[in-house]
């Protein structure tokens, strides 16, 4: 019989985290999942740290290829699910523990909804929360504000309809950066959204996604033009002009990017750049902060690498 829900967990090299995210799928209050585990060329003992696990949970299930990234990964497990519903797990993420159980139900009273995200707690390194956060956008038709702002703030949160991908295609394995929103868009083109107004994910932030990790900020941002670009190849005319918040918005994410990496004067550059793109946050408080903040750091670090006077 087949499953309700089918969980997918890319992995590289995860080890470190992805036993805590795999004891928040097996603690979910929604027992009917099957749990695809997909290795993504990790080079540490996953393979043989699942098979150990296989032996305790019949549920479980890891499939292999080389190294090509979370959207090809994640594309893998789609492929071998079986679940009418998909929800996908970051591996240094966490589940509260009713997150499955208030989506599916979600879904059922819904037909016409297609994916159901929930708000999310913003947690350190050890998996501790520090503050939820999440947006309250209507729910229903979402398409045209998912052009210009990401609404989902962490992939480990939606839950989708397995037809939907049937529909909308699956993950651009071309992108590394964007992939999600570039997905999330192309679903919300066909089906409504809806929000669980309740944390229900445990994101951490001290540190850098898996696979984003060793790229450059340049190689960062073209790929997410790119993204961006191929968003916009299926948007009429009457809606192109809403690109340039599109590029604002992603130069102000980059910026937030670099400055967590320590590239302050990278922070600084992503932050005249989204400024060029809207000049309206010449009037936001909060953007005069964040580029101080920047522009400070972006000085602390050219003071502390120039030569010392003898």
């Amino acid at each position: 019989m087949k499953p309700t829900v089918s969980v997918i967990i890319p992995a590289y090299n995860a080890m470190n985290y992805l036993p805590e995210a795999i004891a928040s799928v097996q603690g979910q209050t929604w027992k009917d999942y099957e749990l695809l585990i997909v290795n993504d060329g990790s080079t540490d003992n996953l393979v043989n740290w699942v098979a150990g696990i296989q032996k305790r949970d019949s549920r479980l299930k890891l499939l292999s290829q080389t190294n090509r990234g979370v959207s090809a990964a994640r594309n893998l497990g789609i492929a071998h699910s079986q679940g009418k519903y998909i929800a996908f797990l970051d591996a240094d993420d966490l589940w509260s523990s009713t997150k499955l159980e208030q989506q599916v139900a979600c879904l059922d009273r819904n037909l016409s909804v297609g994916l159901v995200d929930t708000w999310i707690w913003f947690a350190d390194e050890a998996g501790c929360p520090l503050f939820s956060g999440g947006v309250d956008y209507p729910v229903g038709k979402v398409w045209q504000r998912l052009l210009t702002e990401n609404l989902i703030f962490c992939g480990s949160s939606p839950m989708i309809r397995r037809e939907c991908f049937e529909t909308a295609g699956q993950f651009d394995s071309e992108l590394f950066m964007a992939e999600d929103w570039h997905m999330w868009v192309r679903l919300a083109a066909h089906y409504p959204f809806q929000v669980i107004k309740s944390p229900l994910v445990r994101y951490r932030q001290a540190r850098q996604s898996v696979s984003h990790r060793g790229r450059e900020s340049l190689t960062k941002w073209q790929n997410y033009a790119l993204a961006i670009e191929k968003v916009f190849q299926s948007v009429p005319p009457n809606l192109q002009s809403l690109k340039r918040q599109a590029y604002s918005n992603a130069s102000l994410y980059m910026a937030k990017i670099a400055y967590d990496d320590c590239q302050y004067r990278q922070s600084v550059f992503f932050g005249w750049q989204s400024l060029s793109y809207t000049p309206k946050l010449l009037f936001s408080l909060d953007y005069w902060r964040f580029s101080l903040k920047a522009i400070l750091g972006s000085g602390s670090v050219l003071l502390h690498s120039a030569p010392s006077q003898s």
